[in-house]
């Protein structure tokens, strides 16, 4: 089970739109993709002498909701049981991290938490920005499968350093990764 967990002003047809796009990328299926109503933005968040908001704090209000962000269904219990589950939090602001001047995301190797930024994907066409919201997206959520940054540069595990990067590499993973999500999710009983 998938959850994306808006914070603040997030475009829900966006979110719909990432629904549509990653399922296929993460080896799910649109079923098993929950989008939540948005939650406010955790006040410890921004950083007046940077103008920006700590990943950190988004991460850990995941973390600390997580019981809050589930539906109650058996469904949900059960993928909470059986620790089968990534929660994606989204926010439409810009994000760093103390060693970074900004990110695109941030999440938890082999955790269930992650957020990704999409303050800095804008101000192109549309189908331009869904694709990199789509690769931060599926990048994020491949750290919580426990992938590393990956050296091919088409792979989506590549670091992203600018848009530029982000822009070339492909929206799925390398066969290295690709084969390696077919195992996490061959072992939590999801088949594709």
């Amino acid at each position: 089970m998938f959850i994306f967990q808006p914070f603040g002003n997030v475009d829900n047809e966006d979110l719909e739109e990432l629904k549509t796009h990653i399922s296929d990328r993460i080896l799910a299926s649109p079923s098993e993709i929950i989008i939540m109503n948005s939650i406010p933005i955790p006040p410890d968040a921004y950083a007046p002498e940077r103008d920006q908001y700590r990943a950190s704090s988004f991460l850990n209000t995941l973390r600390a909701n997580d019981e809050m962000l589930y539906l109650g269904t058996r469904s949900a219990q059960r993928h909470k049981e059986e620790n089968n589950y990534k929660i994606l939090g989204v926010v439409d602001l810009d994000l760093f991290t103390p060693e970074l001047n900004y990110i695109f995301g941030q999440a938890e190797i082999s955790g269930n938490y992650a957020i990704i930024s999409l303050s800095r994907l804008h101000d192109v066409s549309h189908e331009k920005y869904i694709s990199r919201m789509v690769k931060e997206a599926v990048h994020e959520l491949g750290h919580t499968f426990g992938f590393h940054h990956c050296p091919d540069p088409k792979c989506v595990m590549h670091f992203s350093n600018s848009l530029a990067d982000t822009d070339y590499k492909n929206e799925t993973y390398c066969d290295v990764h690709y084969k390696e999500l077919v195992k996490i999710r061959e072992r939590k009983g999801v088949s594709n």
